[in-house]
């Protein structure tokens, strides 16, 4: 198989990770709680989607 050689960096994508992680941390407990649940309605209606298709989006 061919696959593209894709450059990575491991201290860019580390210092990344960090200011990520700090920036989460700043977050409120309800900030957090908001995020994960925007992120399970976007996801609820993805599968919405996918099933109007009839295509299948669950794990097995």
């Amino acid at each position: 198989a061919f696959a593209i050689p894709v450059p990575f960096k491991r201290a860019k994508a580390d210092a990344a990770i960090e200011k990520a992680l700090a920036e989460w941390n700043k977050k409120t407990n309800n900030q957090k709680q908001k995020w994960f649940k925007q992120i399970a309605e976007e996801q609820r209606l993805i599968n919405e989607e996918h099933s109007a298709k009839g295509l299948d989006n669950y794990m097995k």
